[in-house]
């Protein structure tokens, strides 16, 4: 998704390190590279629009070596003061050392090995993932302040999600693959008119996610989210022709 520097400094940078999370959760949908529209509800109650993949580039030493990690499964959690990173990352690289690096250091995600992944600092009473210098945003948190920053999803919702994008199957046997969702291209005729039966139009869509029409950063972010929505529809209307075919249904 093309996105330029400017549009994009309101957005957190802060990727918060909890490893009591079973899930990763990002505030703004400029941070996916695949998305795929799901609404769900964290085990909290916040509002989920979306699932998908982000890819971060980190600081793994004071040198500042950058190595790209990438965060699956990544809930889009509007209402979010920040980011989070959860414990799946560990379950993905291997591993986390806390203290004991000095000041400058608050910890790191390591591999199997000991190799450093990500380094964490600690501005805060949280560890956060470095990235960067030039990963645009800001910072959303008061160094002085006090958070409890925590995200769970339900097994249940995580089950409906791998059944709507086919992970429970395998990959040759299930075309209905989450497709890589971008924001880029104008709309189309059938995405105008999907638009208008939905909404009302792109001007309404966008307003009910506080975007705004004449900003183009928002125009592509919305865009995206839309055509996430219909990728949703095509795929819900393709299991409920399965399931009547399942079932012998005729009408």
């Amino acid at each position: 998704m093309a996105a330029s520097t400017n549009n994009l400094s309101n957005r957190s940078t802060d990727w918060v390190f909890g490893s009591g999370s079973n899930v990763h959760g990002a505030a703004d949908i400029s941070w996916f590279t695949s998305y795929t529209a799901f609404p769900s509800k964290t085990t909290s109650g916040l509002d989920v629009l979306g699932v998908g993949t982000v890819k971060l580039k980190v600081k793994c030493d004071l040198s500042g070596t950058l190595n790209e990690i990438e965060l699956q499964d990544v809930l889009h959690v509007p209402s979010m003061i920040c980011n989070l990173v959860g414990n799946p990352v560990i379950e993905q690289i291997g591993g986390f050392q806390i203290g004991g690096f000095g000041r400058e250091i608050g910890g790191k995600i390591v591999d199997e090995s000991g190799k450093c992944e990500a380094l964490l600092s600690k501005p805060s009473p949280l560890y956060m993932l470095t990235l960067s210098d030039n990963t645009p945003g800001r910072t959303t948190l008061d160094p002085a302040g006090h958070y409890w920053i925590n995200v769970c999803w339900a097994d249940e919702e995580r089950a409906r999600f791998k059944a709507l994008t086919g992970q429970n199957q395998p990959a040759e046997s299930h075309e209905a693959k989450g497709k890589e969702i971008s924001g880029d291209l104008p709309l189309t005729q059938e995405e105008e008119q999907w638009l208008k039966k939905h909404w009302g139009g792109e001007f309404h869509f966008l307003m009910a996610y506080g975007w705004k029409i004449y900003n183009e950063e928002d125009r592509e972010d919305g865009r995206k989210l839309m055509r996430a929505f219909m990728e949703e529809d095509r795929l819900n209307a393709g299991q409920e022709e399965e399931d009547e075919h399942e079932h012998g249904f005729s009408f």
